[in-house]
């Protein structure tokens, strides 16, 4: 009888516990996104230089890069802004078909060395388009437009993101005959890459001044508390 009293006592003493572990809440994600216009131009691109040794070709490579550098110089834009991420060296081979067993022949060695610039003026990119190429930037140019500081579009895509996650909420609760309470998380989502239709960004290529936009995003993670 003892028994059954304690087990009783103990399965009592259990039930409040599971009972009050996970409260009910309802969690919504809301997103946002506000247009901003984009005030910086990053161009990356390769610079070749070839020679018959290793070492000729790198020689020409570094007049090829005093070259550009002198280019951005005159140009105007500063040291800080012209970057050099890796050169690849390799070996030229002569023209004809590759027969098995057969060792290519070398002909000479090709350096590429890759670059990246960051132009703060797009309204001047034409000119420093111009000032690469006659300079040696001779393969796979791209042209990439950027916000600077996206942190102003930033916090207005973020309070977008929480005013929807607060409209979803509110319709989610409503069709399912429940009552929000209070706010008890809220987390800020991954942020998500910044967009440029493809269209609008090679028009600003021909003409900067025509103000493509860029899209700035945001998500916001909300969850609240349900009423008994």
């Amino acid at each position: 009888m003892r028994s059954l009293l304690r087990a009783a006592l103990l399965l009592g003493a259990f039930i409040p516990l599971a009972a009050a572990a996970d409260p009910a809440q309802l969690t919504v994600t809301g997103q946002g996104s506000v247009a901003a216009r984009p005030d910086e131009a990053r161009i990356s691109g390769n610079a070749d230089a070839r020679g018959a040794t290793v070492a000729e070709a790198l020689a020409t490579q570094k007049l090829v890069m005093a070259h550009v550098a002198a280019a951005l110089a005159k140009l105007g834009v500063p040291e800080k802004d012209f970057a050099i991420s890796g050169i690849n060296v390799n070996p030229q081979y002569a023209s004809g078909p590759v027969v098995a067993g057969q060792t290519r022949t070398v002909t000479g060695y090709n350096a590429s060395t890759q670059l990246s610039v960051i132009a703060e003026h797009p309204d001047r990119l034409s000119d420093i388009l111009q000032g690469l190429a006659d300079a040696g930037l001779n393969q796979n140019a791209r042209i990439t437009f950027v916000v600077h500081d996206p942190s102003a579009a930033l916090a207005l895509a973020r309070a977008a993101a929480v005013k929807d996650a607060f409209a979803r909420a509110q319709v989610m609760a409503q069709q399912t005959g429940v009552i929000l309470g209070p706010v008890v998380a809220v987390t800020d989502g991954p942020r998500p890459l910044a967009t440029l239709n493809y269209v609008e960004q090679m028009m600003s290529v021909l003409n900067p001044l025509l103000g493509a936009s860029q899209t700035v995003s945001a998500t916001v993670t909300v969850s609240w508390a349900i009423k008994p």
